[in-house]
């Protein structure tokens, strides 16, 4: 179990290339349990480059040159296998359409459920969680095009919790209703 002053996620001296240009340069900090970081700046300044980084997505990928630690936990974020990080992280982008994978919103929340393998009574049982969480009950069986923007934001939110990840480095700077 962690204490409050556990480390949950270590960024050590991180620098990220893309081709020839430094996108970030030796950023470094600690997130302890409970604590909530704002990580603030002008459209272009690198929050998603971070965000990208510390979910382990940027290092191997070509044009990319990723130096430094990332620890989530006390492991590197590289040796975690995709099943790992799904259960640490959760990511939910500026654009919530962007990262939507199905046309109907409980699809879209159990997606990565039945993904994973869960038992189909227990990805059902998950998704009406995470609906009732978000008092978005009434938006199951529409379809995710009609949704408000601001629907749409509270689905996204609710697939990237509906496994429940120890951390949620979130990228969200605009909310709609």
């Amino acid at each position: 179990m962690l204490r409050s002053n556990d480390v949950v996620l270590n960024v050590e001296n991180v620098t990220v290339h893309y081709k020839e240009k430094t996108l970030l340069e030796n950023i470094s900090f600690k997130l302890r349990e409970g604590e909530v970081l704002a990580v603030l700046g002008e459209s272009g300044s690198g929050r998603t480059t971070l965000l990208l980084t510390i979910a382990g997505v940027l290092k191997g990928m070509s044009n990319f040159k990723v130096d430094g630690i990332v620890r989530v936990y006390g492991k590197n974020v590289e040796e975690l296998t995709p099943i790992e990080k799904t259960k640490v992280m959760g990511i939910l982008l500026q654009d919530p359409e962007s990262q939507f994978t199905s046309l109907r919103v409980e699809d879209e929340i159990s997606f990565t459920l039945e993904n994973l393998n869960y038992d189909p009574a227990r990805i059902d049982i998950e998704v009406d969680r995470v609906l009732k969480m978000f008092n978005i009950e009434h938006l199951k069986g529409r379809l995710t095009y009609t949704l408000s923007g601001g629907e749409k934001q509270k689905v996204a939110l609710a697939s990237t919790l509906s496994l429940k990840p120890t951390t949620s480095p979130f990228r969200q700077s605009r909310c709609q209703s």
